[in-house]
């Protein structure tokens, strides 16, 4: 199957439909095209949590990713790497269990004052969070967290059910919900602050990922209708090839 063409799952059910999303409003997060990450920690070494801060990025909001890697307990190989001429991250453990925690908040390690001040709707034409799996072989845990102007923090997550490949995962806006904060609800059309964290399922010590392309999208009115159905070609691996193919000619 290729890049173009990705099977997409929503709060954790697989969907489909022959149209696919549609690009014009859609708000990008992170296409792991600039800013090479390689955390490494074996059998506890170096003292984790181990964290990579990249600024100044193009193809990343904000203009900076924060990466923090744990190993827990210390024990066995884990990994995460970006590898921009891939376009692509990497999350790895051998014989280990912990996670790769990815913060969008344009304020450095340890949060400082947010400032995204996003607004993920575009306008009111999105509706899902999408990250674009190009592989994981075994079930994996991609949780996403939004935290608005007013303090608001909003959770979803979604995990993947063992090996699958060219999985597009869509997060309903729907879905979030809001805890904190001064004022009721979730404002997705403020977020100050982005965090998405990838985990291997607990008892499992062994797994492989590759996903690329964290962005807010909006399914053309027909996806909409169909979900719940087979498989649904989507655009945006096409959006991706083209975008690799002008940069490549720059």
């Amino acid at each position: 199957m290729s890049r173009g063409f990705s099977t997409l799952i929503a709060a954790g059910i697989l969907l489909g439909s022959m149209a696919a999303p549609a690009r014009g409003g859609m708000v990008l997060i992170d296409d792991f095209s600039d800013g090479m990450v390689q955390l490494v920690i074996v059998n506890g070494t170096p003292a984790n949590p181990l964290t990579d801060i990249d600024g100044s990025l193009t193809g990343v909001i904000g203009g900076e990713r924060e990466s923090m890697l744990l190993q827990a307990p210390p024990t066995g190989v884990s990994s995460f790497l970006v590898n921009n001429p891939d376009d692509e991250a990497a999350y790895g453990m051998a014989n280990a269990q912990g996670n790769v925690m990815l913060t969008y908040d344009g304020a450095g390690q340890g949060g400082g004052a947010t400032g995204l001040g996003v607004d993920l709707t575009g306008g009111g034409t999105n509706h899902f969070l999408f990250i674009d799996v190009l592989q994981a072989d075994a079930g994996v845990v991609f949780t996403f967290q939004l935290t608005d102007s007013d303090g608001t923090i909003g959770t979803q997550s979604i995990t993947t059910a063992g090996a699958v490949v060219n999985v597009g995962l869509l997060f309903p806006f729907l879905s979030f919900s809001g805890v904190g904060g001064t004022t009721p609800g979730l404002d997705l059309a403020s977020v100050e602050r982005i965090k998405l964290t990838v985990s291997n399922i607990s008892g499992d010590k062994n797994t492989d990922t590759r996903f690329t392309l964290l962005a807010a999208v909006a399914p053309e009115p027909t996806s909409l209708a169909l979900l719940g159905m087979a498989v649904l070609p989507l655009g945006i691996g096409a959006w991706r090839r083209t975008r690799r193919q002008k940069g490549a000619a720059a």
